[in-house]
């Protein structure tokens, strides 16, 4: 049979498969250059191949192989196509990991697996088939890869340099690392014949309007002599979903400079206009232009956890306000948000305490998974805001009458400060990096946040790759 004719409950049960998040991946690698460890990377082949079927199921004969009579064959294994395969391998990994291994597979993250052995541990993480191990023993790390490639094919790629389409640069003697993805920048730009096209400074143009009053369901008439932007016919409605569509991966992997652009694109896919496209494909090549960046990761920035939030208000009562935010260590972001928010707010200090307790929930993720990967973190997590107000409604509950809508969401908040688990305070608007995650900026307001936020230039060496 073929995997889209199979039928739930017959064919297949469950087919949900752990796959690491992008959030954990780029913590695994920032403490791989902030603790100074190995880090290589492996590859199974074949994998969905290994595990055994777990349903009665038959398929026709594969072509090139009948025997010519109309017999079909028994499926014994798990094969490529069906529903369930990426769960029949992941379960039967896990195994392997923790049965034969000794691994213990992390509560936190399900895709990261941690082993403790003479005194010295290793990490792996796995996203379906690929694997990052990190450790300070190249021992150990050389002991799990022949275990391994006892029970399964594997590549040994040896250091890690491409993991999940973020290419990898170290220099361990001076203690950094760059994430990039300049190559499929570029590429992407031949992709949509861009490549021509001149870079901008920015992502947005500063006279860039997601939707007039008059676009919106409801909304009024448009005034006399308005020239109506036209929507997009079917062939162009199909190019702007597959830029926003590709835009997506950079701006959730390593660019969040085009985080806000993307989320304010992706709003529109249903009914997209010339000036929309037009912006897309803006984006495009502003990621061209400058292709040569990536999240830039220093021993020397330290191993403390940063977070910095920020909210911008809309005082249109059909409009919802958006949320950004940014964990910073090591002198880069290993989480980050661009988002609109789930409700109307009804002021600045509504919109950015509800911004304050989505980052809040992040910070305690992130701490999990640093300390998972044995980077507790022994002091309270600063969540930096530019509004007072939010700031103190995260300490104390003032201002009751004015806020009484926050009463149980900044409750939460005040009990995460109280146990030491944050650290909420006041920073002036001029150093918020996440500024340009929640509105589109001036060059200079937004180059300033770009570098804030530990986006720099790859050195020379990579660029010539």
């Amino acid at each position: 049979m073929q995997g889209f004719g199979q039928k739930e409950g017959i064919d297949y049960e469950e087919t949900f498969s752990n796959t690491a998040g992008i959030g954990t991946v780029r913590s695994f690698l920032a403490i791989v250059c902030l603790q100074n460890l190995h880090c290589h990377q492996m590859d199974v082949s074949t994998a969905f191949l290994y595990g055994d079927a777990d349903k009665e199921i038959y398929m026709r004969q594969p072509p090139q192989f009948e025997d010519g009579t109309s017999r079909v064959c028994h499926l014994l294994k798990s094969l490529y196509g069906l529903k369930q395969a990426p769960r029949i391998w992941t379960e039967l990994l896990t195994r392997v990991l923790v049965q034969k291994l000794g691994f213990v597979q992390s509560p936190v993250d399900p895709s990261l697996f941690i082993l403790r052995r003479d005194g010295e541990v290793l990490y792996l993480l796995d996203f379906v088939d690929d694997m990052l191990l990190a450790s300070t023993s190249m021992a150990l790390i050389d002991w799990v890869k022949g275990k391994l490639m006892e029970e399964f094919t594997m590549k040994d790629l040896g250091p890690a340099l491409k993991y999940v389409g973020i290419h990898i640069y170290r220099d361990r003697d001076a203690g950094e690392m760059w994430l990039h993805q300049a190559s499929y920048c570029c590429e992407m730009a031949e992709k949509f014949g861009l490549q021509e096209r001149d870079a901008p400074s920015t992502p947005l143009p500063s006279h860039f309007v997601l939707l007039h009053p008059w676009e919106q369901p409801g909304g009024p008439d448009p005034p006399e002599g308005t020239e109506i932007d036209p929507l997009l016919t079917p062939d162009l409605h199909k190019r702007y979903m597959r830029i926003v569509g590709s835009l997506n991966y950079a701006a959730h992997t390593t660019r969040l400079d085009v985080a806000y652009a993307v989320s304010q694109l992706s709003r529109v896919c249903h009914c997209p206009r010339q000036r929309h496209l037009a912006a897309a494909e803006r984006v495009v090549c502003y990621l061209a232009g400058t292709a040569d960046y990536g999240l830039h990761f220093s021993r020397g920035e330290g191993i403390h956890l940063n977070c910095f939030v920020d909210a911008n208000y809309s005082n249109d009562c059909s409009r919802k306000s958006v949320t950004g935010f940014m964990l910073m260590m090591g002198g880069a972001p290993v989480y980050w948000q661009s988002k609109k928010q789930d409700r109307i707010t009804t002021s600045t200090c509504d919109s950015e305490s509800q911004a304050i307790l989505t980052a809040v929930q992040y910070v305690e993720a992130c701490r999990d998974v640093l300390e998972e990967l044995g980077c507790m973190q022994s002091t309270p997590t600063p969540v930096l805001n530019d509004n007072s107000a939010a700031v103190k409604l995260s300490i104390d509950p003032v201002a009751h009458k004015r806020s009484i809508q926050l009463t149980r969401a900044m409750a939460y908040v005040r009990e995460r400060t109280q146990v030491g688990v944050i650290a909420p305070a006041h920073v002036r608007t001029t150093e918020m990096p996440a500024d340009f995650l929640t509105k589109r900026l001036d060059e200079v307001s937004f180059v300033r946040c770009r570098e804030q936020s530990g986006i720099h230039v790859l050195p020379d060496t990579v660029q010539t790759l």
